[in-house]
């Protein structure tokens, strides 16, 4: 049986999913040594100016290798074959967080808040790293799917510089709001408070009982938007108040009451992890995404559609480890909300 090879350098392998782009294949680098597995993603969207989206691709990803940032998925290459253009990105070895958090609700339980906290703080850093680079990069699509839990224990940000190659394309169709590619602020536009906002509402969706905001209850999405959010404290009575009222911050419809950067965010997640009863660090990572989502474990069924529903049902009675009650009194809200990081771009 013949392999299909795309200009000479890489095999195409089985399609593995869709993304927003176009399809995502499994493939393997042909030339060097190792012979390394990549994801060939098939450029399907209906993009006004393809030469324009795809430079401005390289460019955002260019500046994201010559300042080494780590835990971000890299764009290897793009090709051209016949009228397709092909992105050749990183292949990443682990789930997505939305898979990882569908996992558990088949398993009848919430996904454990410690780790959401581990993997927020590590993308946080990460978003930092971009934003103060320079001219600030935002990312401006983080939700479930934009993480992936790579199975050496750390979480990888994917599609960073679509939203701001699709700028750079004049996009600004339907397409781009039905299938969630970038995640609206309340204050608009691209920016580093915009990141700020849209993890906020990825913890907050998954805590409210979703897998991602993308299918979170019409009603719960409305009243976000409306900057009058339902209090978690109604839906998640397990989740200590400190925690709840963090990712309330960061979706404050005013960005200057949000946290003032990422760094800022992160190291709000860190102090609620250093109080955690059992550790999130990598090695306890990767032995949670195997126990939940072993290699040779079928594909999660796909989340319903956001619907009408008002509040997601109450999680079962078993609670995943949480804080220690001693400790969840040792953290000061007072102290979260006036935590200050100055920016580090100069350090």
């Amino acid at each position: 049986m013949t392999t299909e090879t795309l200009a000479g350098r890489f095999e195409l392998g089985p399609e593995r999913w869709v993304g927003p782009l176009g399809p995502v294949h499994e493939g393997k680098q042909r030339v060097g040594p190792g012979r390394r597995k990549v994801a060939l993603q098939r450029l399907t969207a209906p993009l006004g100016s393809k030469a324009a989206f795809v430079e401005a691709l390289v460019d955002a990803q260019g500046k994201v290798s010559r300042a080494a940032i780590p835990h971000v998925q890299r764009l290897i290459d793009v090709l051209e074959e016949g009228d397709d253009t092909w992105l050749v990105w990183d292949w990443i070895d682990g789930p997505t967080l939305r898979a990882w958090v569908e996992a558990h609700h088949e398993r009848g339980a919430p996904a454990p808040y410690g780790f959401l906290l581990g993997v927020a703080r590590d993308v946080l850093f990460t978003l930092h790293a971009l934003h103060t680079k320079g001219r600030p990069l935002a990312h401006g699509g983080i939700g479930a799917r934009a993480i992936r839990l790579d199975r050496g224990g750390f979480p990888i940000l994917t599609g960073f510089g679509v939203c701001a190659a699709l700028d750079e394309a004049g996009e600004s169709g339907d397409w781009i709001a039905e299938r969630h590619v970038r995640v609206e602020a309340p204050e608009g536009g691209l920016a580093p408070s915009v990141d700020v906002f849209s993890m906020g509402l990825t913890l907050y969706a998954v805590l409210a009982g979703a897998s991602d905001f993308t299918v979170m209850p019409a009603e719960l999405m409305e009243r976000l938007e409306a900057g009058r959010p339902i209090d978690l404290a109604l839906i998640r009575e397990d989740v200590p108040a400190v925690i709840l009222r963090s990712i309330e911050r960061a979706l404050a419809s005013d960005p200057k009451q949000r946290f003032e950067s990422a760094a800022a965010m992160a190291r709000s997640c860190e102090l609620l992890v250093r109080s955690l009863p059992e550790s999130v660090d990598p090695p306890a990572l990767v032995k949670e995404i195997e126990r939940t989502l072993p290699r040779d474990a079928p594909p999660a069924p796909p989340s319903k559609p956001r619907g009408k529903e008002s509040v997601p049902p109450k999680p079962p009675p078993s609670k995943p480890p949480g804080l220690k009650p001693e400790s969840t009194d040792q953290i000061d809200l007072v102290e979260l909300s006036a935590l200050r990081i100055e920016d580090e771009a100069s350090e």
